[in-house]
């Protein structure tokens, strides 16, 4: 049995790459061919076989095979002894860290969106290979792939196709960046479909060694043997996707660092997102649910426990960045305070547990509409306060989270290990101190919606000498965007004052108190007046609804519209912020 893959890329214009899986039967049999309907690390059923086009086999003398299409994503075949070819055609203009790119410039691989595989051999050796076209014979391969132990230039060899997924390639001419972090070769590269220069490469092997070290120390050994970052540049872009020993992100051109200038608060968020994909790779790509050990590529995955690997993540990403010395306290602390803020200041924690948040994202959080600040969170955002949460419960009793983590960490490196799941973190919670009821205190932060967590957050985090105030502003109770010279209503607060007042998403506000609005200043503007008068004065607004005009009385409120973290002067001891 073997399993060979080859992508050319043929025509960056039109974004098409072709693709021929040779497989080598050793006796007939009826096989599946699969492409996986999602990625691991972005949970959405994303259906990549929508990407393919022109599928076609045959057998080694050129004879037609029939595939029979099982369902979305597989398809079926008797496969005669000896050789096997699938032809298919790829379209790659997928601007994601999830899938497939293919442009001018340079090309982005993910071989889940990519690579058609036999179910029956997934855990059997698959061989990848690539061929460039004569418009790119320059380009080179940026992969952490094995290189095949035949020593062909561009062929690659995966333990399994569990393995090979977990090793995208980027490929063109790039700016390459290397540093070494405790003696293994860490490399960054940059590509983008403009021209890039002037970037100033000395300043990120300055920090990203900095931060990586930091992350080494905190975890003991490093479960790889190099690590790289495929870096896509654009006008816009942001987010990553994080694999074995790399990372695919997407960042802003103004986040990078330049010659001769000083760094950014965008440059800063690059750091935090570098700092979040290398921590994943021990929390989540090691160390993960029970269910993600092997899982299930051709369906949705659920597991309650994804608000602990990005919420925890969310938060150590910016402490790293503290205790590497890339900021100080008060840039950390206003970092942890605008995520605190994009949580508590939507009302979804009455309706979804974060417990759910979790086990709901493929139909909820990755599919978000404008009714989702009112029915859910985020498992990101509020899973990084809870962890604040943990934080203070075992400060109290002497303990600190950095010591949950480890056990974690000690536990992935057994030979028995079985993922993490409810009852395990328990149990875990427990051993490491056993003075709380972790089963109360989980059911009432996870398990169940916490629409009191603000006052609970208030008095946890004195613990740490902390102190959380609320900034205050008057509000429509609805969010308000310009379009074509116009207000749109994208977004109403269920029981608030937009709400009470008949606006619906979609509408048009067109005036307030016989005043024409069209920019969110206007509004604002209005707003700051009607504050110095008596509250009790509403506010006469003018609005189209489907065409039709209406009006209606609005009574302004007052609504939290941020939170602050600041140090405790009254307590002397901050040193849990480096564990010291």
């Amino acid at each position: 049995m073997q399993t060979k893959l080859t992508l050319k890329l043929i025509d960056p214009i039109a974004h098409l790459i072709e693709a021929k899986l040779t497989l080598v039967n050793d006796k007939a049999q009826s096989l599946t061919l699969a492409l996986p309907r999602w990625i691991p690390g972005s949970y959405l059923v994303r259906d990549f076989a929508k990407h393919i086009a022109k599928l076609s086999a045959v057998d080694g003398q050129g004879n037609e095979i029939e595939l029979v299409r099982l369902d979305l994503s597989r398809w079926q075949l008797n496969a005669p002894v000896g050789e096997v070819h699938i032809d298919y055609e790829l379209y790659a203009y997928d601007a994601s860290v999830r899938a497939n790119y293919f442009c001018p410039s340079y090309a982005f691989i993910n071989p889940a969106a990519s690579a058609i595989y036999v179910e029956q051999w997934r855990n059997e050796p698959y061989t990848l290979a690539v061929e460039l076209s004569t418009l790119a014979q320059d380009w080179q391969v940026y992969t952490t792939m094995c290189p095949h132990a035949s020593s062909i230039p561009l062929h690659y060899q995966a333990k399994n196709y569990d393995d090979l997924i977990e090793h995208p390639l980027l490929i063109g001419n790039g700016i390459v960046i290397d540093w070494q972090v405790d003696v293994i070769p860490h490399r960054m590269v940059l590509v983008d479909e403009a021209p890039l220069s002037d970037i100033d490469s000395a300043k990120i092997i300055e920090d990203l060694t900095a931060i990586c070290s930091a992350q080494h120390q905190f975890w003991g050994n490093p479960p790889y043997c190099n690590y790289l970052f495929q870096v896509m540049v654009s006008h816009d872009g942001y987010g990553g996707l994080e694999h074995n020993n790399s990372t695919a992100l997407m960042t802003s051109r103004a986040s990078l660092p330049r010659l001769n200038q000083a760094p950014n608060k965008a440059y800063e968020d690059y750091l935090g997102l570098c700092s979040h994909e290398y921590f994943h790779a021990w929390l989540v790509k090691r160390i993960k649910p029970d269910v993600l050990l092997k899982p299930n590529l051709q369906d949705a995955v659920l597991t309650p426990m994804l608000w602990v690997f990005e919420g925890f993540t969310s938060l150590y990403d910016d402490w790293f960045l503290l205790r590497s010395g890339r900021i100080d306290h008060t840039k950390l602390l206003a970092r942890w305070s605008d995520s605190i803020t994009r949580t508590l200041v939507t009302k979804g924690g009455k309706h979804q547990s974060l417990s759910d948040s979790s086990t709901e994202a493929w139909i909820k959080f990755y599919q978000q509409n404008e009714n989702s600040a009112n029915s859910q969170i985020s498992y990101y955002t509020r899973g990084a306060v809870v962890a604040l949460l943990l934080s203070s419960e075992l400060t109290k009793h002497g303990k600190h989270l950095d010591e949950l983590l480890k056990l974690w960490w000690n536990q992935w490196q057994q030979p028995d290990y079985k993922g993490l799941n409810n009852h395990f973190l328990v149990q875990d919670m427990q051993s490491l101190c056993p003075q709380v009821d972790w089963h109360t205190w989980l059911r009432k932060q996870i398990l169940m919606p916490n629409p009191n967590i603000v006052s609970q957050l208030t008095e946890a985090l004195a613990s740490l000498g902390l102190s959380l105030t609320a900034t205050e502003k008057p509000s429509l109770g609805c969010k308000l965007a310009e379009e074509a010279n116009a207000l749109i209503v994208k977004q109403v607060t269920i029981d608030g004052t937009a709400h009470q007042a008949g606006l619906q998403v979609g509408d048009e506000l067109i005036a307030m108190n016989g005043w024409r609005v069209r920019a969110t200043t206007q509004v604002e503007e209005i707003l700051h007046n009607w504050q110095a008068q008596p509250q009790t004065l509403a506010l006469n607004i003018t609005f189209s609804h489907k065409a039709f005009l209406q009006q209606s009385l609005l009574l302004p409120t007052q609504e939290t519209v941020s939170y602050q973290l600041s140090l405790n002067d009254t307590k002397a001891n901050h040193l849990w912020l480096k564990n010291e």
